[in-house]
């Protein structure tokens, strides 16, 4: 039994009154002192392991750092542990390929100047905290990176490379990369997926540390299911490519798929298809909100994949161009399928084609400061009666539009009559969740009685997808003002009037 001084005693029954239990006990208790950080050396070419250094130590904050290659799976489920390179080259090699080289689990893990190979997925973090990995390169048996199941982190300055499946994958889970190369993956660079946010070369702070992402067969970024993305300052080039010169599945620069992304300042050419895809969802391409920055330059995609327009919407998808230089011998922007267009500033060329083309009921308006429109066909080219261009800048429009002319108005007001069901339009069976509501819109300039009055809808968002029987629309002869209508919408299927804010009215003459 340890035996302590007498004036040490009385002098800590004096503290009892200001000092709490756990400290009285931490200096009663031998080898109690504050956790300090510790240092563990292990020489992988020496036989030792990182798993045992891990079970050996019991330090509140542990340091491995790692000599020569080790052959081992290695497991963290604690936190604060940092695992060191030595030198260029150290890392870990994982033999068995069911299960990740290093899988995280603990919070506050750093990986730094590693080299990982071998393994399913090289790195994975499931459900932990702050996982960062740092100058490091990686190439597994699946994917290189991945954060999973409510994981979050950070990957920087490392390189993603010759991996079968994606270079870096969050999946339901919320990361970074930047100052990164993401090159030669099997499939897409960086998958985004399942209700995840992404930031790719986008700092916290909103500047951009971007990163090289080409060579990959697939998409270079993929957006898909739920997810989110800020894309910055990157360069996104040359993916979707197989072996012989053809285009692999979604050979895209950037793909966003029933999801929705930012794209500030990226440089995407050259891409094997489109530069950019949108499917059922919004997407903005532009400066980021208060921060000034170089034009997207979106140019030169699509040699040989398909569809090969530079920018593609489809499926309801809502498209903001905010000043980008879109070029190349395909389509500048193109869009099918009720999507729409907002688009100022920047310009759009096509040198083997019309600039912009709408088809199957999709819409585009345009404000100031105004694109510039530069192609060897028209700059805006609509197939079908169901398509309609506003405020068309500069440049040939063809007359299948039907805007000839018109702007965009202002929603003041709008209400929605809970429990009006109504029955849809055009013998679509009734739905419980069909409703209807009233929107009040006042017009840019006075209106005569012969002008047409056609409703396109953007920013509509549906809770149920896999129905997406849409929307329909009409301004009734009683409801035409001078200054403003009153617009009867029918919500089919359970739409959502949350993201009522992007509402748009072609006004078109006879």
């Amino acid at each position: 039994m340890t035996q302590y001084p007498r004036t040490l005693v009385v002098h800590l029954m004096k503290l009892v009154a200001v000092a709490s239990l756990p400290a009285i006990v931490a200096l009663l208790t031998p080898g109690s002192a504050t956790a300090q950080p510790a240092t563990r050396t292990v020489n992988c070419d020496q036989g030792k392991t990182i798993a045992s250094a891990l079970e050996q130590a019991s330090d509140h904050q542990l340091t491995i750092v790692v000599s020569g290659t080790c052959q081992e799976n290695v497991v963290i489920t604690r936190d604060r542990v940092t695992l060191l390179a030595a030198h260029p080259g150290a890392g870990v090699s994982g033999p068995d390929t069911q299960t990740s080289t290093i899988l995280v689990r603990g919070d506050q893990v750093t990986i730094d100047g590693l080299t990982v190979t071998g393994g399913s997925n090289g790195i994975t973090a499931i459900g932990s905290g702050q996982l960062t990995v740092r100058n490091s390169a990686v190439t597994a048996g699946r994917s290189g990176i991945v954060f999973f199941e409510g994981a979050s982190g950070t990957v920087d300055s490392s390189a993603l490379q010759g991996n079968p499946r994606h270079g870096l994958l969050i999946e339901r889970a919320i990361a970074a990369v930047t100052n990164s190369t993401i090159t030669g993956n099997g499939q897409h660079g960086v998958m985004v997926s399942s209700g995840a946010t992404g930031r790719i070369g986008v700092t916290p702070t909103g500047g951009f540390a971007g990163n090289t992402i080409s060579g990959n067969r697939s998409a270079g970024v993929q957006v898909t299911t739920g997810s989110s993305a800020v894309i910055g300052g990157n360069t996104i080039t040359g993916n979707g490519f197989v072996p012989g010169g053809t285009a692999g599945q979604l050979p895209f620069g950037v793909s966003v798929f029933h999801s929705q992304a930012h794209l500030a300042s990226n440089t995407i050419t050259g891409n094997a298809g489109s530069g950019v895809v949108v499917t059922a969802g919004p997407l903005v391409i532009g400066p980021l909100v208060g921060a000034p920055s170089p034009a997207n330059v979106i140019s030169d995609n699509g040699s040989v994949g398909f569809p090969n327009a530079q920018v593609m919407g489809t499926q309801g998808a809502s498209i903001e161009v905010r000043h980008a230089q879109i070029s190349g011998a395909t389509p500048g922007v193109q869009l099918h399928m009720q999507s729409v267009l907002n688009a100022f500033g920047g310009s759009v060329s096509n040198t083997a084609g019309n600039a912009i083309e709408l088809g199957t009921g999709a819409s585009a308006s345009f404000a100031t400061p105004a694109v510039a429109l530069t192609a060897s066909g028209v700059g805006v080219q609509c197939f079908g009666a169901d398509t309609s261009a506003v405020g068309t800048p500069a440049g040939t429009v063809s007359p299948t539009c039907t805007a000839s002319r018109g702007s965009r108005v202002k929603v003041l007001d709008w209400s929605h009559p809970g429990g009006n069901q109504v029955a849809p339009p055009h013998g679509v069976p009734a739905d419980p969740r069909d409703v209807q509501i009233r929107l009040v819109i006042q017009f840019p300039e006075p209106i005569t009685a012969s002008t047409k009055l056609v409703p396109v809808i953007r920013g509509m968002r549906f809770k149920d997808e896999s129905i997406n029987r849409g929307y329909e629309a009409q301004v009734y002869p009683q409801d035409r003002f001078e200054n403003h209508c009153i617009l009867t919408v029918t919500l089919v299927s359970g739409g959502d009037v949350s993201h009522m804010a992007g509402w748009l009215l072609v006004i078109n003459e006879d």
